[in-house]
């Protein structure tokens, strides 16, 4: 593995951990402006949970004694 590969692989490392902004690491890595790479990551947080509220209006049996 080249000195840049390991470098990539650690600066992903620090994106999962939480120690780098995933906007860093795709300025760095990817190529994108500062401005790009924030919008992106923005807009994929925006779209990444998606919650289903229907099931919120069901009872559950629960028995008590």
């Amino acid at each position: 593995m080249t000195d840049t590969e390991k470098q990539r692989n650690i600066d992903l490392q620090e994106v999962n951990a939480g120690l780098m902004p995933e906007w860093k690491y795709k300025v760095k890595w990817q190529g994108m402006s500062e401005e790009e790479a924030k919008r992106e990551v923005a807009e994929n947080s925006d779209e990444g949970v998606e919650y289903d509220d229907e099931d919120d209006d069901t009872e559950e049996d629960v028995n008590v004694n």
